[in-house]
């Protein structure tokens, strides 16, 4: 049962009093909570996954506690004679200032900060029962000391990068890559059709965050196909902090070059490998890849990789970008297995409906879909939803790869096609192996 508890090098997830962070176990480490606090993990390695922890204020580290924090809100009494209808929110109820707080919370501790706050709070006794309850319960997170300590998994790390529910205090950044909600990340795993042994076509632009969640779901025989630039390297971090491993071997970069896309080599056989590692032999051909040893590189030459996609096509494509997904899909639409499953997506609607039309030869069951997705306070003659959530997370596109017919009929040549089908090249005419283990029947 080792699996159960934190060794030193693992990354874990602290929530509680308002805060969502991911930090490794490891003496030393120094993880910032908030704009006011940080605190040393080291005190995490033994624990069991789950455990609740205090944050000591004097040394800075975690030490597990048998409290748990009470925030829920169902027991608490609606019915009264006051009401909210006189209160203003204008910042100036709180007759305590920034620094008092701060020094009462270093020298007291939380619950004298509690009362503390309630006393000098010019609106707490005109407020409701519940609106009382309310304020202290987000007190206590604001203010709290007790965390959870849980696994790292996709969930939560789409928390942590978009919270579901927008914090109100802390500015957004703008982002420098796709940012993934939860609810999407769950719908593109879905319609996607992940399993073990799949093998993925993918081109992100998320910084290795959906490659590390992809390789969550496939097994020790899934494969990982990623279209990527000379100049870029795949970021294994994210795969690193949900302990996946075989990661050179489950996940391969393909160059974005001529080599891959039409099979013609474009630099002399000596130097076919420039996007390959330095370790690699130069004698190695353009044939069927040879199994890659534990300290093999993660690139992959394009002709190899044309030729393992051309013996196997890929079962599922999936482009996460926020431009416009047409080029890439030209690329890579015709290295997906007819039954393959495709999804785009994309934070625009316009880049996804000028690929609906273009799509319908050699596609069906074509869908764009987006998620209404809200927290909700579910309680008697109090429901409704989180005021504060996160804007829209974006659009889905989602299709199934057919046979082109030949012979189509007026209403689905729309839209031209986005590649040219030539049936010498091998890539069109080529089916899913039906005589496959890890085949199944739609």
């Amino acid at each position: 049962m080792d699996a159960d508890y934190i060794k030193e090098g693992d990354y874990v997830f602290i929530n509680g009093s308002g805060v969502q962070r991911i930090g490794e176990a490891r003496k030393g480490v120094r993880l910032r909570l908030d704009r006011c606090r940080s605190a040393f993990t080291d005190g995490l390695v033994g624990l069991r996954y789950g455990e609740v922890v205090r944050l000591s204020p004097r040394s800075r580290s975690f030490r597990p506690c048998a409290d748990y924090p009470d925030l829920d809100l169902s027991g608490a009494n609606a019915t009264g004679e006051r009401d909210n209808r006189d209160l203003v929110c204008d910042n100036r109820s709180q007759q305590l200032t920034k620094d008092e707080i701060a020094e009462i919370r270093r020298e007291k501790g939380v619950e004298t900060l509690l009362n503390s706050l309630v006393e000098n709070s010019v609106t707490y006794q005109s407020k409701t029962n519940f609106s009382k309850e309310k304020y202290l319960v987000k007190k206590k997170k604001k203010y709290g000391e007790l965390f959870k300590v849980q696994r790292v998994t996709a969930d939560n790390m789409c928390e942590v990068q978009v919270p579901s529910i927008a914090p109100l205090c802390e500015a957004t950044e703008e982002p420098r890559w796709v940012r993934l909600r939860a609810d999407t990340v769950a719908l593109i795993l879905h319609h996607s059709n992940l399993h073990d042994a799949s093998r993925v076509l993918l081109f992100e632009r998320t910084n290795g965050v959906m490659p590390a969640y992809i390789l969550g779901r496939l097994g020790d025989a899934g494969r990982i196909f990623q279209l990527m630039e000379k100049s870029a390297q795949p970021n294994v971090f994210t795969a690193s902090q949900l302990g996946l491993q075989d990661l050179k071997k489950r996940w391969k970069a393909v160059p974005n070059n001529e080599d891959f896309l039409t099979g013609v080599s474009e630099k002399p056989k000596d130097d076919a490998g420039g996007q390959a590692s330095p370790d690699e032999s130069p004698d190695e051909g353009s044939g069927a890849p040879r199994p890659n040893p534990p300290h093999a590189s993660q690139w992959m030459k394009g002709l190899d990789a044309r030729q393992e996609l051309l013996e196997r096509p890929a079962d599922s494509l999936i482009v996460v970008d926020d431009t416009s997904a047409e080029k890439q899909l030209a690329c890579l639409l015709p290295f997906l297995a007819c039954g393959g499953h495709l999804v785009v997506y994309s934070p625009f609607l316009e880049d996804l409906t000028d690929l609906f039309p273009r799509l319908r030869m050699d596609c069906v069951n074509i869908r764009i879909s987006e998620t209404w997705y809200r927290h909700y306070q579910v309680l008697p003659q109090r429901t409704h939803p989180t005021v504060n959530m996160s804007t829209a997370g974006g659009y889905l596109l989602t299709a199934i790869k057919v046979e082109r017919n030949p012979n189509p009929s007026a209403r689905f040549m729309q839209g031209e096609p986005l590649f040219v089908s030539n049936g010498g090249n091998g890539l069109e005419s080529r089916k899913r192996d039906r005589n496959s283990e890890n085949d199944y029947s739609e």
